[in-house]
């Protein structure tokens, strides 16, 4: 199915009361925009397809459901401009089709009042920052994927999904304390090959987080 066809049948989940509208500063106005919906639903539709190769005969309504956001920079707006002037941030959504969803993670950087620019994270329910995901997956998970994939000449890695399977808490894996430290189980594939692999998370006090693979001592 082309893409202007779906998206002829796209559905836009956005509240109608003027009341709670009014209410809204203008980042929140931008991000519950059926223009900012449109871009998320165009990334779901990329990962999906191209990316993830899932759900390529979908012939369902898709629903783009905003989970949650995060400011990376103020978001800046003119009086001449629909879209932000500057300003960065990332944005989960839940990408419903064909009775199965999926959750999203994009991230969307301000190009001076023009449509921004969004590209995508990795999808699931991480709480890593965007700079923890590029360090996570350049020094850990393609090393983990080097270690465990049995066809060595693969070249070709992605995350599937991430989820948080406990934390935060207090105790890292090597049984200290500390606060804040959380658990992740990541789903790589790699070519043909399905890889599973957990990293603790141990915030440092300043600012910046360790990591280390294998599971938080409980």
């Amino acid at each position: 199915m082309k893409t202007n066809r779906l998206l002829s049948i796209i559905i836009i989940v956005l509240c109608s009361s003027n009341v709670w509208a009014n209410s809204l500063t203008r980042s929140e106005s931008y991000m519950r925009s059926q223009d900012f919906y449109k871009q998320l639903y165009n990334l779901g539709i990329h990962w999906d397809r191209k990316e993830l190769n899932i759900q390529m005969d979908c012939n369902s309504k898709y629903f783009v459901n905003p989970v949650s956001h995060a400011i990376l920079t103020p978001l800046t707006f003119s009086d001449e401009n629909i879209h932000p002037v500057s300003g960065a941030w990332t944005f989960r959504y839940e990408f419903n089709r064909c009775n199965e969803s999926i959750i999203y993670n994009a991230i969307i950087v301000a190009r001076d009042g023009k449509k921004p620019q969004m590209g995508a994270l990795v999808p699931g329910t991480t709480y890593c920052s965007p700079q923890l995901l590029r360090d996570l997956f350049v020094g850990g998970v393609a090393g983990m994927v080097a270690i465990k994939r049995k066809n060595k000449s693969c070249k070709t890695v992605k995350v599937l999904d991430t989820t948080v399977t406990d934390g935060p808490g207090t105790t890292d894996n090597t049984g200290k304390k500390h606060v804040g430290i959380w658990e992740e189980q990541w789903v790589v594939k790699s070519c043909d090959e399905i890889i599973e692999m957990t990293f603790c998370f141990v915030p440092d006090g300043s600012g910046g987080t360790n990591w280390s693979s294998g599971a938080c001592q409980k």
